[in-house]
């Protein structure tokens, strides 16, 4: 979907539910677009589909394991190792109470409820997976996904979103663009949409 589609389409929305006219009146046609397209690279991660992502996986004596990722690296798909019981489909961050936790094996996640932290390591980043057995030598990496960071340089550039989940990305959008405006009954709206469209394609 071009993000000059996506502009329309979320217009399109903001109008329906008599929000785009008081926008505009505010502050012109121009910024409200700007806006919406402020929000596109932030919603359309949730929307794109995962791509394969490789590399070698190591593991370190106390049993983490460490997975290199893309340069280009937007947010987990899935992760599953083969001494996981079940994927992981979001990573914790450095600092916080979740990750404070991995760093004592007593509290630290294993392989029936595992956890993914992203971490930097130098000037890029890797994945530290939270648990793997120490004696386990033959763990392998069974399912590694990734979603790419969304960056647009123009009008013109097409996002890789499924056609049936590109209505759900531009409520997405249409509503967060309307809370910023403060518009609340046009958030009370468009989340309703939403949450059709989200019923429609689960």
């Amino acid at each position: 979907m071009k993000v000059s589609n996506i502009v329309a389409q979320v217009r399109e929305y903001l109008d329906e539910v008599d929000a785009l006219n008081d926008m505009e009146e505010l502050n012109g046609s121009a910024p409200v677009d700007a806006r919406i397209k402020s929000m596109i690279p932030e919603c359309a991660l949730i929307y794109m589909l995962a791509q394969p992502m490789s590399g070698t996986l190591e593991v370190d004596a106390e049993g983490v394991g460490h997975y290199p990722v893309p340069a280009d690296w937007g947010r987990l798909g899935e992760l599953k190792l083969s001494c996981w019981r079940r994927p992981v489909y979001d990573t914790i961050a450095v600092g916080s109470a979740k990750y404070e936790r991995q760093q004592h094996l007593v509290t630290r996640g294993g392989t029936v409820r595992p956890v993914v932290a992203i971490v930097p390591k130098g000037e890029s980043r890797e994945l530290e997976l939270y648990s793997i057995p120490v004696y386990d030598a033959t763990v392998t990496v069974e399912e590694a996904t990734y979603v790419p960071r969304v960056v647009i340089a123009s009008e013109e550039d097409d996002l890789s979103i499924p056609a049936e989940r590109e209505s759900a990305m531009c409520y997405m959008i249409a509503t967060r663009v309307a809370r910023s405006y403060g518009k609340e009954r046009a958030v009370t709206m468009l989340s309703a949409s939403l949450e059709e469209e989200l019923q429609r394609i689960m």
